[in-house]
């Protein structure tokens, strides 16, 4: 009857477990068509929706001068993103929010990036933290 118990729980354990991955997928999935949805609104010269629709925590990193001297430069210089791969990711909970990093390599229309973007993920819902973009035709004139 113990040992019942025990395959019980250990059964239980197992089926949490495996719920919780399904939660890091699903998380990751939705944090991967937040870059899509960045790169849409980018090609598109759409600051604002970015800037409507970050976390205020991106909001209150930069002034909105800065923001749209910055994504402006980032979209003149480099012009429509193209196409995106998956380099690296991380996902973190702390103090009951999570939030993923991906770090893509984005090739652009006048050449390639390493992209760092910061997700807080709450449910569906995916929000931009950060974003930093490593590129040298981005520094270049």
């Amino acid at each position: 009857m113990r040992a019942a118990r025990y395959v019980v729980l250990l059964l239980l354990a197992a089926a949490g477990l495996g719920s919780a991955g399904c939660g890091v997928s699903s998380s990751r999935h939705h944090a991967e068509a937040a870059v899509d949805v960045f790169h849409t609104e980018l090609n598109a010269g759409d600051f604002d929706a970015i800037w409507n629709g970050a976390d205020d925590r991106f909001r209150e990193a930069a002034t909105r001068e800065n923001y749209d001297k910055f994504v402006g430069a980032v979209h003149r210089k480099l012009g429509h993103a193209l196409r995106t791969s998956n380099q690296n990711w991380s996902m973190r909970n702390f103090n009951l929010e999570t939030s993923i990093v991906l770090v893509q390599h984005t090739e652009f229309e006048y050449g390639a990036g390493t992209e760092t973007f910061t997700f807080s993920v709450q449910g569906d819902a995916v929000r931009l933290i950060g974003y930093h973009i490593e590129s040298n035709e981005l520094v270049t004139l």
